[in-house]
C-alpha cells in the first residue's frame, strides 16, 4: 500500500495472535500502526459511499457483471467524470473501500452483497488463489499508473478520497439503516420465512436500478401484475400496524399547519407561480378543512398509522420482496398518516411521471383488502394537499444560498400545481 501511496488500512475481525505479531516494511510502519480495527465488516465499511469487492471470478456465479482490473481505472474515471464542476465545487468527496477476502475463501456471498461493483483479478484456472499482500500490490498499482497520454491517474498518490457520484451518495451505513427497516417490516407481515431469510435479506441489499418504479414508469415497463403485487405488500404492511393514539384535533392541526406554510411560500410573487390557480386549490383545502369531518374522521375511526411517511415511486423497488424504502425513519411525526394519504401521495407522484392509472389501481386494491373505503373528496383532499407540499418543497430550492439546477424547480412546481387543480375541482363536488 505504502508503494503507491494509500494509506487508510482497516482490518476486520483480525487473528489476534497474527496480527499482534505483525509487521511491516521499511517505510511502511505508519499503516500498520494507524490501522483501525473493526469487529464486523459492516463497521468498517459503514461510512463508505462505494464499496469496490475483488475477485478473481472462477467457480462462482455472480448475479451482476464484473469489472477487469484492467478496466477498473477506466470505470471509476467515467464515474468521475460525471460530475460537472458545480457538483466538484458543492459536493466533498465522499469515501470509497476496496474490499478484499482471506486468502483460503475470499469473499462470502453475504460479504458481496455490499459491495456497489466486483472487480476480478485475472487468474489461471489452475491456482486463481493470490496470496493476500499481493492481490492488494497488483489493485494498488492499477489504481496508481497512468493511462496514456492525456490521462490522469484514477487515485491520486497524495489522497485515497474518490469522487463516485454526481450527487451526495449516502454512505453504506445508511442504506444498513434503512434496510434494518425494511427487514422489521417484513417480519411484521410474515414474508420472511426461517429457511430462505438469509438469503433473502442478502439479495434485497441488491436494488437493480431497473426495477425501481420511477424507472418503470419512464421506460414504458410497468404493469398491472407489478402494482396489484405492491398493493398486496402495501396492504399486509398495513394490517400489520397499529393505529396511532393522535386525536382529531391534532390531526387536523397537522394540516392546517402545513397548509399556511404552503401557502406562505408558494405565493411569494418572485416565484412567478399563476395566482389563480392557487387561489383555487388554497380555497378547495380550506373549505375541506374548515368542513372538519372530512378529515377529522380519520383519526375518530382509528385510521392513523406509524406509515412510511415519503411513499415515491423512487423509493419503490418491484422485486420479490418488493422493497419499500422508508425515508423518514428520523422524523415519527411525518410517519403518522391515513395509508390512504399516503396512497394518494404515490399515484400523484405516478401520475407526474405518466401513469396516472397506478394511484386508481393501488386505491382500488388496498381498499379492498383494507375494508376501508374513504369518499372521493377525502382523497381528493390528500391529493390536492401533498401536491401543493412537494411544489413549496421545489420553490423552496430556490431559498438556498447556492442553489442547483435553478431552472429545474418552477417547472416541476408548476407540474404539481396542475395536478392539484385537477383534484381540487373533485373535492368540491
Amino acid at each position: 500500500m505504502a508503494n503507491f501511496g494509500f494509506g487508510d488500512l482497516v482490518v476486520v475481525a483480525p487473528h489476534e495472535p497474527v496480527w499482534r505479531e505483525t509487521r511491516s516494511a521499511v517505510g511502511a510502519e505508519e499503516i500498520v500502526q494507524s490501522a483501525r480495527l473493526s469487529d464486523d465488516l459492516q463497521a468498517a465499511i459503514g461510512d463508505c459511499a462505494l464499496v469496490v469487492g475483488t475477485t478473481s471470478g472462477s467457480r462462482r456465479n455472480f448475479d451482476r457483471d464484473l469489472i477487469s482490473l484492467a478496466e477498473f481505472p477506466k470505470w471509476l474515471g467515467r464515474r468521475d467524470q460525471t460530475q460537472s464542476t458545480r457538483d466538484r465545487q458543492h459536493f466533498r468527496p465522499k469515501r470509497a473501500a476496496l474490499l478484499f477476502g482471506s486468502e483460503k475463501t475470499g469473499l462470502s456471498n453475504e460479504h458481496l452483497s455490499f459491495c456497489h461493483v466486483l472487480v476480478r483479478i485475472p487468474t489461471t484456472p489452475d491456482c486463481p488463489s493470490m496470496n493476500l499482500g499481493q492481490a492488494v500490490a497488483v489493485c494498488c498499482y492499477q489504481l496508481c499508473r497512468p493511462r496514456g497520454r492525456g490521462h490522469k491517474r484514477a487515485i491520486s498518490s497524495r489522497s485515497s478520497g474518490i469522487r463516485v457520484h454526481h450527487s451526495d451518495p449516502a454512505n453504506l451505513q445508511s442504506l444498513i439503516h434503512v434496510f434494518e427497516r425494511v427487514e422489521r417490516v417484513l417480519d411484521r407481515v410474515g414474508y420472511l420465512k426461517p429457511k430462505s431469510r438469509a438469503a433473502t435479506l442478502v439479495k434485497m441489499r441488491r436494488l437493480p436500478a431497473n426495477r425501481m418504479l420511477d424507472h418503470l414508469i419512464l421506460q414504458g415497463e410497468i404493469t398491472p401484475p407489478d402494482i396489484d403485487a405492491l398493493s398486496g405488500v402495501l396492504s399486509s404492511f398495513y394490517k400489520g400496524v397499529a393505529p396511532m393514539p393522535l386525536s382529531a384535533e391534532d390531526y387536523l392541526h397537522v394540516f392546517v399547519e402545513e397548509h399556511e406554510e404552503n401557502r406562505r411560500i408558494l405565493l411569494q410573487v418572485d416565484h412567478n407561480l399563476p395566482r389563480e390557480e392557487l387561489e383555487l386549490i388554497f380555497a378547495a383545502i380550506e373549505s375541506a378543512l374548515a368542513a372538519r369531518h372530512l378529515i377529522a374522521s380519520r383519526a375518530e375511526t382509528h385510521r392513523i398509522v406509524d406509515g412510511h411517511g415519503d411513499l415515491r415511486p423512487e423509493h419503490v423497488c418491484l422485486i420479490d420482496p418488493t422493497v419499500i424504502i422508508d425515508c423518514l425513519e428520523f422524523n415519527p411525526r411525518l410517519r403518522m398518516v391515513d395509508p390512504f394519504d399516503e396512497l394518494a401521495y404515490l399515484g400523484m407522484e405516478c401520475r407526474r411521471l405518466g401513469a396516472g392509472w397506478i394511484g386508481n389501481r393501488l386505491i382500488e386494491r388496498c381498499a379492498e383488502s383494507l375494508e376501508d373505503h374513504p369518499s372521493e373528496q377525502l382523497l381528493a383532499f390528500y391529493t390536492t394537499y401533498r401536491c401543493c407540499l412537494r411544489a413549496r418543497l421545489a420553490v423552496a430550492h430556490l431559498l438556498e444560498p447556492k442553489v442547483r439546477t435553478p431552472e429545474k424547480w418552477i417547472p416541476r412546481a408548476r407540474e404539481y400545481l396542475a395536478i392539484a387543480t385537477d383534484a381540487a375541482r373533485a373535492i368540491a363536488r
